[in-house]
């Protein structure tokens, strides 16, 4: 059974779920050059999309066909620039590159439109012909997708070799080089249609091909867009880990923070910090909080059954009556007990256990004190 062209109600739900992306970075995500390009190749993407629902003909030949090769061409481009600037790490060069593709993909698309014009639409194929209009088609086409794709191929397969790459990393230059794979057969099926003069029935038409890897890669696309927006929704509502970790630490940062004002510089509920910021923030003030009332502790009478030390329940009651200790002015205890607080920790991870230990019993603590 020959493949058959795509269904509306799959493109439109593609159209759509890329619309969605593209909104949602155009209002989330920084406008950086690196996005810029993402956005871009989105753009023509979807423009290439809505071409093929803007024709029911089923042919090299018709206008939107060819304005939809053309959109794909220009979208390889940016794919290409999207690695190339991924691996500079820089400007440099972008805006002479962004030309020189810009015109590559601009002439194939005018090379297109004159070959379709001066097929006609009588009696054309639906796929490509060993004659002139065929040719110029398939070099047009062909041409600027394939070359484009063996470098995107070799920079991918590159980037998985590095062993300091991530997970996510590997699972998104494996997902790009399924769509290079995907783009690949249909550039050597079409190769081999040509050469013995028939089509392969099973495979269908050759414009339907490209439509179902069009569609396909601009869903896989457009879910690898998705991945900032989610990271940045997840931020800007505290669902993250870090913000998880303040909201955890909020009530023992609130309440030390009050107790010991002077010590806060910056306001953790800032939305224009980053939940990874505030966190760091946060620690710091917790710690210089502890700091200012480390002299109270043993002005405050330690009524539990565990001495002080490293226990965090017999240290959060002590220093939840530490805090009216230091308000009423009690005297300092002696030297040797000044700064005597259990949580020391030689690196981040542990202070942050300790902290998050401290913070659990800390409303518990207060409420008894």
């Amino acid at each position: 059974m020959p493949i058959l062209p795509i269904p509306g109600p799959i493109a439109w739900s593609v159209i759509g779920y890329l619309v969605v992306i593209l909104a949602s970075r155009l209002l989330l995500i920084a406008g950086s050059t690196f996005d810029l390009l993402i956005n871009r190749l989105g753009f023509w993407g979807l423009a290439a999309l809505l071409c093929y629902r803007c024709t029911a003909v089923l042919s090299v030949t018709s206008p939107m066909h060819q304005l939809a090769l053309g959109c794909i061409v220009m979208a390889t481009m940016h794919f290409y620039l999207i690695a190339w600037y991924w691996q500079a790490g820089g400007d440099a060069e972008m805006v002479a590159r962004l030309r020189f593709c810009h015109r590559i993909a601009a002439a194939a698309m005018v090379a297109l439109l004159l070959a379709g014009m001066t097929a006609g639409s009588d009696g054309a194929s639906a796929d490509l012909r060993l004659d002139v209009p065929g040719i110029v088609v398939g070099l047009a086409f062909g041409l600027p997708v394939a070359v484009n794709g063996s470098l995107l191929a070799r920079m991918w397969i590159r980037e998985l070799r590095v062993d300091s790459i991530s997970t996510r990393l590997k699972f998104l230059c494996g997902g790009l080089i399924v769509a290079n794979g995907a783009v690949a057969m249909i550039l050597v099926s079409t190769v081999f249609e040509v050469i013995v003069g028939r089509s392969v029935p099973i495979l269908g038409p050759h414009l339907v091909r490209i439509e179902w890897v069009l569609t396909l890669c601009v869903a896989l696309s457009a879910t690898v867009f998705a991945v900032p927006v989610v990271v940045v929704l997840l931020e800007r509502t505290n669902l993250n880990r870090a913000g998880r970790t303040c909201r955890r630490l909020r009530p023992l940062w609130r309440d030390l923070t009050a107790a010991v004002p002077e010590i806060v510089l910056h306001r953790p509920d800032d939305p224009t910090t980053g939940t990874d910021a505030r966190l760091l923030r946060m620690i710091v003030e917790i710690r210089d909080a502890l700091l200012h009332l480390g002299p109270y502790l043993s002005a405050a009478p330690v009524t539990t059954r565990t001495e002080s030390g490293g226990n965090s329940e017999d240290y959060a009651m002590r220093l939840a009556r530490a805090i009216p200790a230091r308000r009423a002015g009690i005297p300092l205890a002696v030297a040797h007990d000044r700064h005597r607080i259990p949580l020391n920790a030689n690196d981040f991870d542990t202070e942050l256990r300790q902290l998050l230990a401290l913070a659990d019993v800390w409303p518990r603590a207060r409420d008894l004190a």
